[in-house]
């Protein structure tokens, strides 16, 4: 283990799950779920289990979401499998508004979150109540009062091509570095794809589906200025359909 973490931290993470799935953030999340169960992973939870070793200690997966989503066109019988890492704050961080992401731990030279993260979504949180002094039992949350679910793909490209802000920070008695980025900046990049706040939520997933292309004529293409690149296929009746950037088609002969 590369990051400093009491068991009962765990245990009060934990409890943090407990609380997003009966307070139903995930059904929120996933709403064309029928069902969802959870696999924890964590290996603190798990010590024994060497999967769970390889899960949360190499690829930073707490979660695995197995989800039922009916009347779906690809085997809905079959539950999706979704890989979440969870992270839940204390009330007295909530001023910050931002996730975290371990860098590189100075301690053990050994590369953290942001260098081999396998998860693909991360549910980022903060509590009512703190899980109390280390060694003590641990605390219930009490509440969730603000989350963010991002795609954790789209922030390590976000990262790597730097087009989205980020601090670089020291936590100094467990000489582990890590970035942060800010709530707002992961909502209007698209990042995040479900946010809640005391209540109230912001659901980031849309529908889309692909336009139809138009017909048009072959006389359409020669006052049509923007129809390049063309990519020519056969449609199957001796003719070929020239399909254009926009969204246009054009059959000819």
């Amino acid at each position: 283990m590369t990051t400093l973490y009491d068991k009962n931290r765990a245990i009060w993470s934990g409890k943090a799950h407990n609380l997003a799935e009966k307070n139903g953030l995930y059904s929120s999340i996933f709403p064309n779920a029928s069902k969802i169960t959870f696999e924890c992973t964590d290996m603190m939870m798990n010590e024994k289990n060497t999967r769970c070793q390889i899960l949360d200690g190499e690829l930073k997966i707490d979660y695995i979401g197995k989800l039922i989503i009916p009347n779906h066109r690809f085997y809905s019988k079959i539950p999706r499998c979704v890989y979440i890492q969870e992270r839940w704050r204390t009330p007295e961080n909530r001023h910050h508004r931002q996730i975290t992401l371990t860098e590189f731990n100075r301690g053990t030279d050994i590369p953290s979150e942001l260098f081999n993260i396998g998860a693909q979504f991360m549910l980022y949180g903060y509590c009512a109540q703190a899980f109390g002094e280390i060694g003590e039992p641990p605390k219930d949350p009490l509440d969730i009062t603000e989350a963010i679910f991002i795609n954790v793909g789209s922030l390590i490209e976000a990262v790597i091509n730097e087009t989205i802000h980020i601090v670089k920070e020291d936590c100094g008695r467990k000489r582990q570095d890590f970035v942060a980025v800010n709530f707002n900046d992961l909502r209007n990049s698209g990042i995040a794809r479900w946010y809640y706040r005391d209540g109230e939520v912001e659901n980031y997933h849309t529908s889309f589906k692909p336009p139809k292309p138009k017909q048009v004529s072959m006389d359409d293409i020669y006052n049509e200025k923007t129809v390049h690149p063309l990519l020519a296929k056969e449609d199957g009746n001796g003719g070929t359909t020239i399909e254009v950037k926009e969204g246009l088609s054009i059959k000819g002969r």
